[in-house]
């Protein structure tokens, strides 16, 4: 099954800023067996959900590693949520939450999901980047 169609909107703050907020919503027709649905990207990685082939299902958090050769390194994660490196596409590190498909708890289409992604300095060579994912039938992040 090929991946459905991915756009991509872009946005350009002015000023300077430390978070930011975005919402998505897959509707029912704009789902497919297989395809990433990136919510948020930044200027060194993204955030989104994901659909697999096999009805599997995740949230995603990516940060590449630096240009100037500095890695990323993922240093806590919420509950449910795996850290990992990876390479492929870039090298960096990441955070996914994983939904089987007979989950409950899956993402469903037609409901909206935030997401809020975070830069703190650490100081004068790094920057660490947090990722939140709010799940309205949750009732929390």
């Amino acid at each position: 099954m090929d991946p459905a169609t991915a756009p991509h909107v872009t946005w350009l703050p002015k000023g300077r800023f430390c978070a930011f907020a975005t919402q998505i919503l897959v509707p029912k027709d704009g789902v497919s067996e297989a395809t990433f649905y990136m919510c948020g990207g930044l200027f060194c990685g993204y955030c989104g959900i994901q659909q697999h082939a096999s009805g599997r299902q995740s949230v995603l958090f990516s940060v590449w590693n630096a240009s100037a050769g500095a890695r990323a390194e993922a240093i806590e994660a919420g509950p449910g949520v795996t850290l990992s490196c990876f390479g492929g596409e870039g090298m960096g590190a990441k955070g996914s939450m994983d939904y089987l498909s007979e989950d409950a708890a899956r993402w469903q289409p037609d409901m909206s999901y935030t997401f809020l992604v975070r830069a703190q300095p650490e100081g004068n060579e790094a920057t660490i980047f947090s990722c939140y994912f709010h799940r309205p039938e949750k009732g929390g992040w």
